[in-house]
């Protein structure tokens, strides 16, 4: 060692000696004194303080982006360093025993929509909140912007205190009657303008770079300063006492003259709520929790980033923090010792090598845009007073993990640890209880945590992570967002229906819902029937109807009438006129990917047009046929309703009867009786105006316009009986409906791919229909519906809503969908209308539904080639190709780690995330055979909520399956239905049990 070093030393142990006998109290610690303004604070010295909260980056933090950053960042805080009067502080803090209470906060808006709509799925959220508090913890990172008064030049600086202080002097309150309180009048004004300009300029620098970064408000900041010195006395609604708010009742004034308990109490007595002491060289108590802080000594010889310090951290789990201090005028700390080292040169050659360190970093400092800073950085960790052995532990871990990050030298003995403990916390002193370091501005930058993810949603319905642990909401259908277009795309078996559900749950739980949204799904497979039975048995028994799941057929029974039109009203809606020209186009082609002949779409129009006019009240509207629907004729009855003295009734008058006797259902009812099928449209086509316009028209095989319609819809209502009957499906009432059409969309032959066609275009109608109804429309209306369709409509209008469409792949070859979908996602927005689309592939979906997209979900990489076309696609970086193609392959015991994209309001976001679906929420969507018979019965047996804990108890990888196959193998006389049996009699059993016992502790209790 040379001798100046030895010299140093021995100076920093007698001072470390005397601090430590002092005792001074904790309070004397704290440097801040009051608040200036709503985002400036102000220290006892003067110094100005405001302080922003870094949620994170926008984008996956790589090589590139990580390089990319700190030169940001640097050019960023160069002018602030090149000259005194600016500091600044990174804060980090990583916390595991209040996870728990942030997913709480983040799930809250969550719980409260459940409430409201009597949705009693307490136990999706509680295992939700057990599960992911296993895989993250709490993190927040703070930069802490200082101006002291030398940002003022030294003959204004002085000035400025003269006349401050004859100001302050003419003032009646003095400042030996403000012992106790908050001094208000700690401020050179002339400071105010130089800092708000500091603060405005890196806020906007910051969130123009991609970070998501809030200034906090002064209440909110001294919360946050408060937390990092004793948490566990600190509600999550603990305000401090600032100047402007009202003035806290307290004991009455005792002296004579002081008037301090009038006003606000000093600002240290509120940071630090409980008292606290040096237990020895190294330990520091704060209330019950003992606190071991540690220092670097010596800057790192390699610069490594924050995160590389992080990943090692989060292998042992443990709470710790880290704070950075980096102010000007670096080169100052070799001053000194470059004075004595070159008079004692001829002593060591550590002293020459010290005269040639400091030449070299004042030259960096005088000529380059890299100027030299005084870097200090303090960690902690700590543990309540009752495990010191644990926390002996974590120090231990923390020193270790230190010195690995590029060759740290840590020392954990300040002589205070008090005052080391408190310079960790977050922006309560500036007198540093550190070692300083010298270090260019640009190596100082690259240690900080910077580099963390972040969500622009500060809560959410869906909780998602990334995968090393940090917690990010998502909120389908927010304000975040412009439009709501998803799509989700992977190989088989990598969990997009799972995923598709629970986005589906998150928007039933969209903050401020008074009543379900409005979901329609159009699935192939059983998918979304998980979901639908979790709604289901959640609602209580009245509400049960609004969510339907329904395996659609070609049978009589599931007849759904395309011409059908809003209840009263004797012609379509714009919209609906437009799918029936449309539907009929469809019907009209053997291959889907075909268009009509020439002309044909106008033969069609008109043949809607005359179909309705034909069956209006004054034209030849259907007769009604009394006793022909016992559920319209009872309610004939009940209301009394007679018909005598009219020669005839159709089922319009009965329809509108019904309608004014508030039997809205009935009405609806009676009125698929009066509307025209598909089969009378057949001799529409060969009314006069239609055949003689088109009587000379002929097809590709000479076959006229008119006998070509006529052939082809007979050859329809033979193949498709229900198309051509009234409507028999009923729906109504439901809010959140699934139409299973895997029975009726098949592929492989024309016939089957122009079925499949038909049926999702019926099944998006008579989802849909009411989504995009107009105001405008009701006019056209008969009055006696005006009044009802317009509140209803003003309903719909108000509420979320969204399409789905599962195993998008299906359309590929159905021109005629893909036109409905572009359409329903370019108008979407303005009717509050979400779109999600679900395939295999990124080839399913067409280039401008790709570019319309706001939130895509790639669940698997797939092959090569589709990893490179998805990274054009949506412009992914190099670095989040190749956690693409790493990272990304379906689920896994921990959840399912995917590329998200997110277009919102602030930009567009893309993280690798991870979701992490609890065994109560997997046995919830659970769709397979085996595990939906044992979850039915159970339902019905001990009720959904039961159920779900037992299954989720006993099969906590959310399925059954695996077990029943382990027991198939192992015994030859085991069947399927036997083993789904006697999984269901042992959680019955187990049930029984715990109810015995619950009744047993009861009585004890009594």
């Amino acid at each position: 060692m040379s001798l100046i070093d030895g010299l140093y030393g021995n100076v920093e142990k007698i001072f470390a000696w005397i601090s430590s006998l002092t005792g001074q109290n904790i309070f004397s610690y704290c440097d801040l004194e009051t608040a200036d303004s709503p985002h400036v604070l102000v220290t006892k010295r003067g110094d100005l303080i405001s302080i922003i909260r870094l949620n994170g980056y926008k984008r996956f933090v790589g090589t590139s982006e990580y390089t990319y950053l700190c030169e940001r960042l640097s050019e960023m805080f160069q002018p602030s360093f090149s000259t005194n009067g600016h500091f600044l502080q990174f804060f980090f803090n990583y916390e595991l025993d209040t996870v728990k209470s942030s997913l709480e906060k983040a799930l809250s808006a969550a719980r409260r929509t459940a409430k409201r709509l009597d949705l009693n799925i307490d136990d999706i959220f509680d295992s939700r909140v057990e599960t992911l508090s296993n895989f993250c913890a709490d993190e927040s990172v703070f930069i802490v912007l200082w101006t002291t008064p030398d940002a003022l030049e030294k003959t204004h600086l002085k000035s400025a205190h003269k006349q401050h202080a004859q100001k302050v002097k003419k003032l009646p309150l003095k400042k030996e009657v403000l012992a106790g309180a908050q001094n208000i009048f700690n401020v050179l004004p002339e400071l105010r303008n130089i800092h708000e300009s500091f603060v405005n300029t890196v806020v906007e620098d910051i969130q123009h770079t991609g970070y998501y970064a809030e200034l906090l408000e002064v209440h909110k900041a001294l919360h946050e300063v408060r937390c990092t010195i004793d948490r566990p006395v600190t509600d999550e609604a603990w305000e401090p006492s600032l100047p402007g708010d009202m003035v806290p009742v307290r004991e009455s004034v005792q002296q004579t003259g002081d008037i301090s308990q009038l006003l606000w109490p000093a600002l240290e007595t509120q940071l630090i709520p409980r008292e606290g002491e040096n237990l020895d060289m190294k330990l520091a108590r704060v209330g019950d929790y003992v606190y071991a802080p540690i220092f670097i000594e010596l800057f790192p010889k390699d610069i490594k980033p924050f995160y590389e310090l992080f990943r090692r951290m989060i292998q042992t789990p443990m709470p710790w923090r880290i704070s950075f201090f980096v102010k000007p005028r670096g080169v100052d700390i070799t001053k000194s010792k470059n004075w004595l080292a070159q008079f004692l040169t001829f002593s060591s050659h550590y002293n020459k090598l010290l005269v040639d360190a400091h030449r070299m970093l004042k030259h960096m400092h005088e000529r380059s845009d890299n100027p030299i800073v005084k870097l200090y950085v303090c960690l902690c960790t700590w543990a309540p007073e009752s495990k010191m052995e644990v926390l002996k532990e974590h120090s231990a871990k923390l020193m270790k993990a230190v010195q690995s990050w590029g060759s740290c030298e840590v020392r954990e003995i300040s002589g205070d640890p008090v005052a080391l403990t408190v310079s960790s916390a977050l922006a309560c002193t500036s007198k540093i209880q550190a070692t300083a370091s010298a270090a260019p501005l640009s190596e100082a930058i690259s240690m900080m945590p910077f580099v963390r993810p972040a969500s622009p949603w500060a809560q959410g319905a869906l909780l998602f992570r990334t995968p090393d642990g940090k917690l990010w909401p998502y909120q389908t259908g927010s304000n975040q967002q412009v439009s709501w277009i998803d799509i989700v795309y992977a190989r088989s078996g990598s969990g997009k229906s799972v995923l598709l559900n629970t986005l589906n749950l998150g928007l039933c739980l969209l903050s401020g819902l008074s009543k379900l949204p409005r979901i329609a799904i159009v699935d192939i497979g059983p998918s979304s029937k998980g979901f639908i039975s979790l709604l289901q048995g959640g609602l209580p028994q009245e509400k049960q109807y609004q969510a339907r799941y329904y395996r659609l057929t070609m049978d009589q029974k599931d007849a759904i009438n395309p011409f059908d039109t809003q209840l009263g009203s004797r012609f379509p809606t714009r919209l609906h006129r437009s799918f029936l020209i449309n539907f009929l186009s469809l019907l009209m082609v053997d291959n889907i990917s075909d268009s009509p002949p020439e002309g044909m779409n106008s033969m069609l129009s008109m043949i809607v047009d005359e179909t309705y006019k034909r069956f209006t009240d004054s034209a030849q509207p259907k007769l009604f046929v009394p006793d022909s629907d016992e559920e319209i004729q009872a309610g004939i009855n009940r209301h009394s309703i007679s018909f005598e003295g009219k020669r005839q009734v159709t089922w319009w008058s009965v329809a509108d009867l019904l309608f004014e006797r508030d039997e809205h259902y009935l009405a609806l009812k009676a009125q698929r009786y009066a509307m025209p099928t598909l089969a009378d449209s057949i001799s529409i086509a060969h009314v006069n105006s239609i055949k003689d316009l088109f009587a000379d028209v002929k097809t590709s095989t000479q076959e006229g316009y008119v006998e070509a319609y006529s052939r082809i819809m007979a050859g329809v209502i033979r193949n498709y009986p229900t198309l051509t009957s009234i409507t028999r499906l009923n729906l109504e009432g439901g809010r959140v409906v699934a139409l299973d059409l895997d029975e009726v969309a098949k592929s492989g032959s024309a016939a089957a791919e122009k079925q499949t066609a038909m049926m999702y275009m019926l099944s998006r109608h008579i989802l849909a229909q009411d989504f995009f109804l107009n105001a405008e429309e009701v006019e056209r209306f008969p009055e006696l519906y005006h009044a009802h369709h317009k509140a209803r409509i003003k309903e719909v209008m108000e509420e979320p809503k969204r399409i789905v469409f599962d195993e998008f792949h299906r359309t590929s070859r159905s021109p005629a969908v893909r036109d409905q979908v572009l359409q329903d996602m370019r108008e979407g927005r303005k009717w509050k209308t979400q779109v999600a689309l679900s395939s295999q592939s990124l080839q399913d979906f067409d280039k401008l539904m790709v570019e319309f997209a706001t939130s895509i979900f790639i669940l698997d990489s797939g092959a090569s080639m589709s990893v490179e076309a998805t990274c054009e696609t949506f412009g992914l970086t190099e670095t989040e190709k190749v956690a693409l193609s790493t990272r990304v392959h379906g689920p896994t015991s921990v959840g399912a780690t995917f590329i998200a994209q997110f277009v919102t309001k602030r930009g567009i976001n893309t993280q690798l995330l991870t979701s992490t679906i609890s065994p109560v929420e997997l046995w919830a969507f659970n769709t397979t055979t085996e595990d939906v018979r044992i979850r039915d019965t159970l339902y019905e047996e001990v009720g959904p909520i039961v159920a779900r804990k037992l299954l989720a108890g006993r099969f906590p990888k959310g399925s059954a399956t695996e077990e029943i196959e382990q027991i198939l193998k192992r015994d030859a006389t085991a069947t399927i239905n036997k083993v789904c049996q006697s999984f269901i009699d042992e959680l019955r059993l187990e049930h029984q049990q715990q109810q015995r016992e619950n009744m047993r502790s009861r009585e004890r209790r009594v």
